[in-house]
């Protein structure tokens, strides 16, 4: 085996089994001190944990209670929802509008909308009438005599 020739490994003889190495037992000392070690290490993580999960606490927002009203729509500080940029400007556009019309053309818009609902609502309720008048109670049924 130091024959001094650097080379693949000696094969061992056939027959002889290859012993176990044995390994020193650690002393009971030794393995008291890496479970301590071990105890310390996890009170260290516990405690790093601990401190993020507060920060995280005190980072994060203070929980609403209750649900925004529509439940997906957001809100403000006072519970009130906010619509999008785009949608304020045109609400105050329509304002505006409104404010320059007189009360009396208000209300006569109002009930030109209304009479043109009511008319829509009769065409439906007339052609759902004609549907329904185009049917008969019972459908005919002929009687097929089996050979």
């Amino acid at each position: 085996m130091g024959s001094g020739v650097i080379g693949p490994p000696e094969p061992e003889p056939v027959g002889t089994p290859a012993e176990p190495e044995v390994e020193a037992a650690p002393s009971v000392g030794a393995a008291e001190e890496a479970l301590r070690a071990l105890q310390e290490r996890l009170d260290a993580v516990s405690a790093a944990a601990e401190r993020v999960i507060a920060d995280a606490v005190r980072a994060a927002p203070a929980p609403n209670p209750t649900p925004p009203p529509a439940g997906w729509q957001l809100t403000d500080g006072k519970g009130a929802s906010r619509p999008g940029p785009d949608l304020e400007a045109l609400v105050q556009f329509v304002q505006s509008l409104r404010d320059l019309i007189p009360p009396d053309v208000q209300r006569r818009v109002a009930e030109a909308v209304r009479e043109v609902l009511l008319a829509i609502r009769a065409l439906i309720d007339s052609y759902l009438e004609r549907l329904d008048s185009g049917r008969s109670d019972a459908p005919e049924i002929q009687d097929i005599p089996i050979l």
